[in-house]
């Protein structure tokens, strides 16, 4: 059942749309309530990695989630009692290529690079972005006028991408659209 304005579908990745999802792969991280019965539903791990593994530095979003010490064979044992908790308590299974042990001096988490003095979108999250505004400059150009189809994906976007030293890189991308006319982003970046 569709609902809502299907224009606004056009700026939405295809990786975020339901439509697009195959079969048996559940629903798309996007809404709140989806988050929170995940967060739910993995409480049990986070307690175990505290309270069973000890893990100090251990920190969760949704299903991303950190592990951090400076013993990698400790690091080696918890991903591998990890692994087999999620598999046996909670029937799931970690993705094989994500999950890894790295250095702390460049970290990938929710989309961003943390280094330790620094926090920068990923080029993955930054691609998107421009396809976001790639997208809304196509939807003015073909005369759309309801600016709320454009902003909602653009101010989402906005929003997550301040809290990183992006602004030289946003402002680049916003110089010379036409979204800047209409919408004001020139005081802002």
């Amino acid at each position: 059942r569709m609902i809502g304005d299907q224009s606004a579908r056009k700026i939405m990745p295809q990786s975020k749309s339901l439509i697009f999802s195959p079969l048996g792969t559940g629903v798309p991280i996007g809404k709140v309530t989806n988050q929170l019965n995940s967060n739910i539903y993995l409480n049990v791990l986070d307690q175990y990695v505290k309270r069973d593994l000890h893990g100090k530095y251990w920190g969760r979003y949704v299903d991303d989630g950190k592990l951090i010490d400076l013993d990698l064979i400790y690091l080696e044992e918890c991903k591998y009692a990890i692994g087999e908790f999620l598999q046996d308590k909670l029937k799931l299974k970690m993705h094989p290529e994500k999950t890894k042990i790295t250095s702390t001096e460049e970290v990938f988490f929710l989309g961003a690079v943390l280094r330790p003095y620094r926090r920068y979108a990923s080029n993955q999250t930054m691609s998107r972005f421009h396809k976001c505004v790639e997208a809304c400059e196509e939807l003015l150009k073909a005369g759309e006028t309801d600016p709320h189809i454009m902003m909602s994906s653009l101010n989402s976007y906005l929003g997550y991408l301040k809290h990183f030293n992006e602004r030289k890189a946003i402002k680049l991308t916003l110089k010379n659209s036409p979204l800047c006319q209409i919408f004001d982003f020139g005081a802002k970046y």
